[in-house]
């Protein structure tokens, strides 16, 4: 299941940029993790991924899951 559902929010997952608010439409987007603002685990896994991929960043938006049945 994409984005992660009912997991820890760690996990890679490719978005249209189209479901994602405050993106340019058009695009794909990697997350690869999403939690609330505040959890840790965001700021480490992006720390994690800043390592391989140097220009990577942090952007809050709200995603839109769909009908998940």
């Amino acid at each position: 299941m994409a984005r992660g559902r009912s997991d820890d929010g760690v996990y890679i997952s490719v978005e249209r940029s189209n479901a994602c608010s405050g993106f340019r439409k058009g695009f794909y987007v990697v997350v690869v993790a999403s939690e609330r603002e505040e959890d840790s685990s965001v700021r480490e896994v992006l720390a994690a991924t800043r390592k391989v991929y140097a220009d990577c960043y942090s952007k809050l938006t709200n995603i839109h899951i769909g009908c998940n049945h």
